[in-house]
């Protein structure tokens, strides 16, 4: 049922991009109601439809475990303690979770795009599956990541770090985040722009290099060593990935847009100031996955969360077609291609079986 109610928010929120402009005083309670569905959706997800939640229950009703905070954020043990005191109901937990998540992601979205419906469309289509309804303390965190973006912008830095440090407060892997502060946006050069393109080539050849010095000095950083020396040790021992395929579809997708967005970088900027602070951190999410190779869990999770700024840098793509239908088209049909991407590749076997053509 999960997936049909997915797939149908898609749809409609795709029916109402192309209707935007008609809607008027309407659209700020539609986008109100999307955002209610998609909290309730995800707080009222089967336990065990993914392959988070069921680890979220256990610690959820025995968070005494993880007191030490090294497994495991302070903040999930303090939350789970505190909803504890009214119910052991986990999905109260979802409920805590999803409407953080999905309300500072709107939130920010509303700051930064001048659509309504485009980058709920994008977020549904990847990363709500990933952030909302599985990793869900990332989903608190990439919202104040993504409400971030404005003051690094603005030059704002101290909100920035502020902003950030919420943000880590839900989830260690913030801690990468905050040298995105120091990022300027200012357009980008000729030169600047042939150097930024340069990066993807940098990230491969790091992938065929290897890069045990990396590893090396990413075991003693504070706080997510002890995870990358988890993780590391799960390669090992057979229970993680220890494969990286650089040259999968969704990883080349992201490589050809990047370049496509890259070559109209003056024909965007023209509608959106923010564009290229995004399309940096989008760059160096797209290299995570081959440079960071060496752990492949650790290079999802970082390639995941800088990704997240791609929510609002796939409606960019609407500024590069015209007539204005064309536009919208081209960004639902890269959401699209995302959307049949995600689904079976987070293994939902209920949720993917629920919604896959037969």
């Amino acid at each position: 049922m999960l997936g049909y109610i997915v797939i149908f928010l898609f749809l409609f929120t795709s029916l109402l991009a192309y209707m935007e402009s008609y809607l008027g005083k309407y659209k700020l309670p539609i986008y109100i109601a999307l955002g209610a569905i998609l909290v309730v959706c995800a707080s009222l997800k089967e336990v065990g439809i993914d392959p988070d939640s069921s680890t979220y229950e256990m610690v959820f009703l025995s968070p005494e475990k993880y007191d030490s905070g090294e497994d495991i954020e302070y903040s999930f043990t303090l939350i789970s303690k505190f909803i504890q005191l009214f119910t052991n109901d986990v999905h109260f937990l979802f409920l805590f979770y999803a409407i953080f998540g999905v309300s500072l992601k709107f939130i920010a979205f509303r700051q930064i795009s001048e659509f309504w419906f485009l980058p709920v469309i994008t977020y549904i289509s990847y990363f709500y599956i990933f952030h909302e309804l599985m990793q869900i303390r990332t989903g608190i965190m990439s919202g104040m990541f993504l409400l971030a973006l404005k003051p690094i912008c603005e030059g704002m830095k101290l909100k920035a770090f502020l902003l950030l440090a919420i943000g880590f407060f839900f989830h260690y892997s913030a801690l990468v985040l905050f040298p995105l502060i120091f990022f300027s946006n200012k357009p980008l050069t000729n030169n600047w722009r042939l150097a930024w393109a340069f990066l993807i080539p940098v990230g491969y050849f790091l992938y065929f290099r290897g890069m045990p010095i990396l590893m090396e000095m990413s075991s003693s950083l504070p706080y997510i060593g002890n995870k990358i020396a988890v993780y590391q040790w799960g390669t090992q021992m057979g229970t993680a990935s220890n494969q990286v395929n650089v040259f999968n579809p969704l990883q080349l997708i992201m490589v050809f847009l990047y370049y496509y967005l890259l070559y109209y970088h003056d024909v965007i900027i023209e509608h959106n100031k923010m564009f290229p602070l995004i399309l940096k951190i989008y760059g160096l999410g797209v290299i995570a996955y081959p440079a960071l190779s060496s752990f492949p869990v650790m290079a999802e999770r970082i390639q995941l969360l800088f990704l997240t700024v791609s929510i609002l840098l796939y409606t960019f793509l609407y500024y590069t077609i015209k007539p204005k239908w064309a536009g919208i088209t081209l960004v639902i049909l890269v959401a699209f291609a995302f959307l049949n991407i995600s689904m079976p590749s987070i293994n939902f076997s209920i949720f993917w079986k629920s919604a896959r053509l037969k």
